[in-house]
């Protein structure tokens, strides 16, 4: 959301919606799932560091959507 992504530099809103989507859900899937070189992170501990701008910078919107919908995601809903 800050200009650092690949591969064109966009920043803001000149990201289409659906890859800031994309990129947050794929974020979360990074911080809790199991790979070979890392350890998951709890789905508590990766909300945080996702709203806390630890695993990158998102759209506040997109942010403040997910707290609000943390519960449903932990229940995979």
């Amino acid at each position: 959301y800050d200009g650092s992504g690949y591969p064109d530099k966009l920043k803001g809103d000149d990201i289409p919606i659906v890859a800031q989507v994309v990129s947050l859900a794929d974020t979360y899937d990074r911080l809790t799932g199991h790979y070979l070189d890392k350890t998951a992170y709890s789905h508590e501990e990766a909300v945080q560091k996702i709203l806390n701008g630890e695993s990158g910078a998102f759209n506040p919107l997109l942010l403040e959507c997910m707290d609000e919908v943390k519960d449903l995601i932990k229940k995979g809903v």
